[in-house]
């Protein structure tokens, strides 16, 4: 802006972000020079950094959300932000439930335009909001807008999933790789769930991209029918993944292990499926005489992403196939 009688102003275009000082002087015909006149100013055109530290990109039930900042609050998001040059002014907040498109206003999901709320702090920032505050599970989407003191803003998105339903198993499947109906190194059987399983709560540590080594466990009890279940690489812990009920007495005539020794048994993960894959037995199974249809019972041990224990309903075949 030209000042009143300024005839001949000086103009700075692409300032770089950063301190800046203007002198002034005047000289007059016979070149004496006055006193200098300063002035100081700050060019910030770089807009804040801004985090979300919960919650993250991933599934919650009412619990694992609820504890997700760890702080005395039941239930909050929170995050940092940043401002080297003119500070954090504000950090804003706005909450959208994907199957309705409707935003959080207050405590309900009611508004039909994006609302932003206001958070408590600024570098770090938090806002209370309860798992109870979401109304049903569904994919929910947090923007957080932090401005500077002169402005500039920036944003960071996060699209979480609120998942309060116990996971269940679905499919029971097996391929065979010689033999029908008989239990045999390479032969593999396929549990599903109704969703994707933790991998770190079937074996410590796992995060499903990997093949684990395990062991199978097949039981034969005399007239009861001969049943299936997965231990960890050296035999001694049960995964909690259920038990397999072959319907039938005669795939094996008695207890052996698959995996132990020679070709392990192997275990891997794709999206809400597991497979297993059986190594070299410790016995001679027989061939099983007729087709059945068998049920896996998932154990309550292995929840879900979100942390919701596996429902235990027997899930049983009705395609009267042969089962390896």
């Amino acid at each position: 802006m030209r000042r009143p009688g300024c005839t001949t102003p000086k103009s700075y275009v692409a300032l770089a972000s950063g301190t800046h000082t203007f002198d002034v002087r005047a000289v007059d015909g016979a070149g004496n020079t006055g006193a200098t006149a300063t002035r100081s100013w700050t060019v910030d055109a770089i807009p804040p950094t801004i985090g979300t530290t919960f919650p993250a990109a991933t599934s919650y039930n009412n619990t694992s959300y609820n504890n997700g900042c760890a702080t005395s609050t039941t239930g909050d998001i929170c995050g940092t932000a940043a401002d080297a040059s003119s500070g954090v002014g504000t950090v804003q907040i706005s909450v959208r439930r994907a199957s309705t498109g409707l935003y959080l206003a207050g405590t309900t999901f009611g508004a039909a335009s994006q609302n932003w709320i206001t958070a408590s702090g600024t570098t770090a920032w938090n806002y209370s909001l309860a798992a109870t505050t979401f109304p049903a599970d569904d994919t929910y989407t947090l923007v957080v807008r932090a401005t500077d003191g002169v402005g500039n803003t920036s944003t960071s998105t996060t699209a979480f999933v609120i998942d309060r339903v116990q996971p269940r198993g679905v499919g029971f499947t097996t391929t065979n790789i010689a033999t029908a109906r008989k239990l045999e190194s390479g032969d593999t059987f396929t549990l599903t769930y109704s969703e994707a399983m933790a991998p770190t709560s079937i074996i410590a540590g796992w995060n499903g991209s990997t093949t684990q080594n395990v062991v199978v466990r097949a039981s034969n009890s005399g007239n009861k029918t001969d049943k299936l279940t997965v231990y960890n690489a050296s035999n001694t812990a049960l995964l909690p993944l259920g038990t397999i009920d072959l319907k039938r007495n005669d795939y094996v005539t008695a207890a052996m292990t698959f995996g132990l020794t020679g070709t392990p048994s192997t275990l891997s993960m794709s999206g809400s499926s597991l497979t297993i894959t059986l190594g070299t037995p410790s016995g001679t199974p027989t061939v099983a005489a007729a087709a059945a249809n068998a049920s896996w019972t998932p154990a309550v041990g292995a929840p879900d992403v979100a942390g919701n224990g596996a429902a235990t309903t027997t899930y049983t075949e009705a395609d009267l196939d042969n089962d390896f």
